[in-house]
């Protein structure tokens, strides 16, 4: 199939709910829709995802949706804001753009022009691989930086996640996480007892490990 490169899809990701409600996902698209103005291109399509960066491409909706609109069409590029909003994890990262190189279609950031998916030679595909490992390492320094800092929070105040967390739900997940059960389970167990997170949702793993350590 011969494709059209000057129609594009744009895509955008938020890696958690609570972030969904703030301003990345408009951030996002006023990114790509300037960027195809200056280009040149027509945006026909937009898919957004709430997952983290490290998540597998299969366990994407909105970016399985966007395939599908490829294959079904002669749309010629994907814009992102940036590389790390396409994949925070090196290998997600290379099996999405992987799929879009077999197909013919360009993977363009807006925020430097360059097409991930079509590298000219073998060092800009060392370059691509290099940057989305950094993508990585500072996916992997924020989510250690934030768990240092709410450790903090919950041994100083008994916060966590945001709000404070009442001694007795603490004192029930220490007694359940000392019988055996999973952090998983924890949560959900709290939530049965009408004890959830500030989102609406039952406690994750990590914020019920804040909970028992």
């Amino acid at each position: 199939m011969e494709r059209n490169h000057k129609l594009a899809m744009s895509y955008a990701r938020t890696s958690t709910t609570v972030n969904s409600d703030g301003d990345s996902e408009p951030r996002q698209r006023k990114a790509t829709e300037s960027f195809a103005a200056r280009a040149g291109i027509t945006i026909v399509g937009h898919e957004y995802d709430v997952v983290t960066g490290t998540s597998e491409i299969e366990a994407r909706p909105a970016f399985n949706r966007l395939l599908k609109s490829l294959e079904a069409s002669t749309i010629g590029v994907v814009i992102v804001e940036d590389v790390s909003r396409f994949a925070r994890e090196s290998l997600a990262g290379q099996l999405g753009i992987a799929k879009l190189h077999a197909m013919g279609v360009k993977l363009l950031s807006a925020k430097d022009g360059r097409d991930y998916a079509n590298p000219a030679n073998a060092m800009e595909k060392f370059q691509i691989g290099l940057m989305l490992g950094i993508a990585e390492l500072e996916k992997s320094t924020i989510v250690e930086r934030l768990q240092s800092g709410r450790r903090s929070r919950l041994a100083a105040t008994g916060w966590c996640g945001g709000f404070k967390v009442a001694d007795e739900v603490k004192s029930y997940a220490r007694s359940l996480h000392a019988a055996g059960r999973s952090l998983r389970a924890i949560g959900a167990e709290l939530a049965e007892r009408g004890w959830i997170s500030e989102t609406g949702r039952p406690f994750g793993p990590s914020s019920v490990k804040l909970m028992v350590e």
